[in-house]
């Protein structure tokens, strides 16, 4: 998992340094963890993350919970993960209602 963190820690660097849109990052275990960097560089996103650690326990889902519960809407989720998956096929509901929700809105 240690290997996942640090490809996290790249893709975000990478991506907030290029976006316009808001940028989501949640690192989790069993539980989702909302990552926020002061700045796009690669430093800033190693300061964010120097307390996460693996340690066991993987439900991808949760993630996704949080990004439902905060109404934060997306058009993309990018996944890094050591696919130690352990409630598996939480994750495909859960997308699945969140789109649900998305594609209502949009026709209202």
């Amino acid at each position: 998992m240690e290997k996942a963190l640090e490809v996290g820690k790249h893709l975000a660097a990478l991506i907030s340094g290029i976006s316009d849109a808001d940028l989501f990052v949640y690192a989790f275990d069993t539980m989702p963890y909302f990552v926020a960097a002061k700045g796009s560089e690669l430093s800033d996103w190693e300061r964010a993350f120097e307390h996460i650690r693996a340690g066991g326990g993987t439900s991808i889902g949760c993630a996704v919970e949080a990004l439902r519960r905060k109404q934060q809407i997306v058009d993309q989720i990018i996944l890094v993960t050591d696919e130690g998956e352990l409630q598996e096929g939480k994750m495909l509901h859960l997308i699945s209602m969140m789109l649900t929700k998305i594609i209502a809105a949009k026709w209202q």
